[in-house]
């Protein structure tokens, strides 16, 4: 009963979509916003790192445009570091403005012009829009117990923000006071930790709130130890990467983020700076391990090490077809091959591009012995995608060896890959749906009929939309009990999970833009059901708690109310999100 009520209730989440919806906060502007002189007392507080932001691309605009300034912002729009290093910034411009009525408020910065000068200025208004007005650089926990009390004293819009990695817009909001995490990025191994409920020990990584992915692979490779992490080099391996699940490569053979953390360092909506494992504050260790980001802060992650493997191999594809027959074989190969590869103890992701009749695939087969498999073997796979006519293909292999290998193979293969297909700096609105082991297992006869509805799926699917095939789920995932994380029950029994991004133009979203996606959120669903993936998705699931956390999203609820009864960590989308964001 409680889900059929929730569901009723975000009705108007529906419609109201990207502005925010209302929420008792206190914001710039109203009467009951802390004073100058308030807010000089929180800087002395935090040691002098509050920082009250600007659009950073105001030298765009008429009012205050400046070439050089404009050209320079512009070329490294979609640079990754730059957004990283800039305090407002994230990593969709999307997420940065906020919808008025009709109007879009923000400051996005035009594309380069072909010959690389710099953009005319734009005749129009640059604003924060849904950018945070005041940032905490926090260098300490002090820093952000500081910040979570002047949040709940004034009764601030709250966020919390490690790298921007972000399709929802959760880690900024407009006239919200933001604890930026991105300099806490203190790595450290931890041998013989012993967890509260078992006499074994066992090696751990310490992850500060603010570090990489890429930075916890470096840190692995020089302590031997190799740990799950995501695909993208800029996603926060203690953030809500690992709050809303924390897919990556290794997942299938390691399990997911939540599956390999044993603890906890938080500080909660009271203040109070809290360890929490399976033995202390159970209930909320259950809830960060796939509930979200609207529990607490988390300060430090203890993660479960493996020892480093000995050898990968990896291979990447890339196949372009001279017609849509031939590109209609090439996906339907393809999506034929993904249940062999994953027998051949292949893991990785691939991308299909029906404007540009081509497919990308990148696969990765990790060794934790010397029976290290000949490359041979799995480019034999690759023989039914290099024989389709009109079809051609381009493979390359690489092995690494030695304990530093999967960082080698990271850096070399998988970074490069991954940052070339998932640009930063664009409007991108984003889908995803879990695919189900039983859609692709041959279950009395199903799976010819199964596999099918998906390659129609895939082919039919408009010119201007790409289509990723993460196939990293699976295996490990599945050994851990449906009900035993916070996550949506039928991440237990999925096979991998698929996206299908939506770009529009850098200016903002188009009506054009949100139609298009919602046409294809609706087929998506029938092909592949309602399970989302919480951190790889959008606004427009209208009934997103079930989408999102299944039958778990009750308890969620309950223990959301428990720890933070004045809701003072609250996100779109997030727990407890019926009561505004």
């Amino acid at each position: 009963m409680l889900l059929r009520r929730l569901v009723l209730q975000t009705a108007l989440l529906g419609a109201a979509t990207l502005t925010h919806a209302s929420a008792p906060y206190c914001l710039p502007g109203d009467t009951c916003f802390p004073s100058d002189h308030d807010l000089r007392q929180l800087n002395i507080s935090v040691n002098g790192r509050l920082i009250q932001t600007k659009p950073y691309g105001s030298a765009c605009y008429k009012a205050t445009y400046n070439a050089g300034g404009c050209l320079a912002v512009a070329a490294n729009n979609n640079d990754s570091d730059f957004r990283l290093r800039t305090p407002p910034a994230v990593m969709y411009t999307n997420a940065e403005q906020v919808r008025e009525k009709d109007t879009w408020l923000g400051c996005p910065i035009p594309d380069l012009s072909i010959d690389e000068f710099a953009p005319s200025a734009i005749d129009g208004s640059c604003t924060l829009g849904n950018m945070s007005p005041y940032i905490v650089n926090a260098s300490s926990v002090n820093d952000i117990v500081e910040a979570v009390n002047f949040a709940a004293k004034y009764n601030l819009r709250f966020r919390i923000k490690n790298t921007g990695h972000d399709y929802l817009s959760r880690s900024t909001g407009q006239g919200s006071l933001t604890i930026w995490t991105h300099y806490m990025n203190d790595v450290k191994l931890i041998k013989g930790f012993k967890t509260c409920y078992s006499d074994n020990r066992q090696d751990v990584i310490s992850v500060g709130p603010g570090v990489t992915a890429q930075q916890l692979y470096a840190a692995g490779a020089n302590y031997g130890v190799v740990t799950i992490g995501s695909f993208t080099a800029t996603v926060g391996a203690a953030g809500g990467y690992v709050l809303g699940g924390g897919s990556g490569p290794l997942s299938s053979m390691l399990g997911l983020a939540i599956d390999n953390v044993v603890q906890f360092e938080v500080v909660t909506a009271d203040g109070d700076r809290k360890i929490v494992n399976g033995c202390t504050n159970q209930d909320l260790f259950w809830a960060l391990r796939g509930g979200g980001g609207a529990f607490a802060v988390v300060i430090r992650v203890f993660y479960k090490t493996y020892p480093a493997f000995t050898a990968i191999n990896t291979v990447f594809a890339q196949v372009g077809c001279l017609r849509n027959e031939s590109y209609k074989a090439l996906i339907d190969t393809v999506v034929e091959l993904q249940v062999p590869f994953r027998h051949a103890g292949q893991m990785g992701i691939w991308s299909a591009n029906k404007g540009l009749r081509s497919v990308s695939i990148l696969s990765l087969r990790p060794f934790t012995n010397d029976n290290i498999e000949d490359q041979n073997n799995i480019l034999k796979l690759f023989d039914r995608i290099r024989v389709i006519k009109d079809c051609t293909s381009q493979v390359s292999t690489a092995q690494f060896r030695g304990d530093d290998s999967w960082n080698q193979a990271y850096n070399t293969v998988l970074f490069p890959v991954t940052k070339a297909g998932a640009p930063v700096g664009i409007n991108i609105i984003n889908l995803s749906r879990l695919v189900p082991y039983k859609m692709m297992e041959n279950t009395k006869g199903s799976s010819d009929l199964n596999l099918q509805r998906i390659k129609d799926y895939i082919f039919g699917l408009p010119l201007d939309v790409s289509f990723l095939w993460q196939n990293t789920i699976g295996e490990a995932t599945r050994k851990i009990a449906p009900n035993a994380t916070a996550i949506h029950p039928d991440w237990r029994e999925a096979f991998g999970y698929i996206n299908a991004p939506v770009v529009g133009p850098w200016h903002g979203m188009t009506d054009e833009q949100i139609r298009h996606y919602k046409v294809i959120l609706k087929k998506t669903s029938h092909v592949f059901g309602d399970a989302a993936y919480y951190n790889e998705d959008y606004f427009f699931e209208k009934n997103w708690q079930e989408s999102f956390f299944g039958a778990n999203y009750p308890r969620l609820l309950r223990i959301k109310k428990a720890v933070d009864p004045k809701g003072l960590f609250n996100c779109p989308l997030c727990v407890g999100a019926e009561d505004g964001w």
